[in-house]
């Protein structure tokens, strides 16, 4: 089943917990920062020429219950402007920390992203019973 807003409030699965950052079935996260991992430069605003991509890392720490599962999609503000953001994987139960974010400028164009941006949203599912062996 797929926790509402409440559910989300309630858990404590997002620090530091914003109630403006919940959606009735998800909630955001915001970007810390970005990682150019072909020139090693790590930065806080930088602009995505066309075909770029970095690694991001998102401010908020995820702390993912043993009974249930996160989902990471990327905003659809950032699809619009032809930027795909994604997840490596989903967030096992037992997860706990940042989320790592795969960014890709599939635009023509450059795009500016920054600090604080509402880069993804999260949703979680409860398991049908808590794993066996959590992250």
């Amino acid at each position: 089943m797929v926790w509402n807003d409440k559910k989300i409030k309630e858990s404590k699965a997002v620090i530091p917990m914003r109630e403006e950052m919940v959606n009735p079935a998800s909630i955001d996260l915001t970007l810390e920062a970005l990682i150019d991992g072909e020139l090693g430069i790590e930065g806080s605003h930088m602009e995505l020429p066309p075909g770029a991509f970095y690694l991001g890392v998102t401010a908020e720490q995820v702390h993912i219950p043993d009974n249930a599962v996160g989902i990471v999609k990327g905003k659809s503000s950032w699809g619009r402007q032809g930027v795909m953001v994604e997840c490596a994987g989903v967030l096992d139960p037992g997860y706990q920390g940042p989320v790592t974010l795969q960014i890709k400028n599939l635009s023509n164009q450059d795009v500016t992203v920054r600090a604080g941006d509402r880069i993804c949203q999260v949703m979680f599912f409860d398991l049908c019973q808590p794993a066996e062996h959590p992250y």
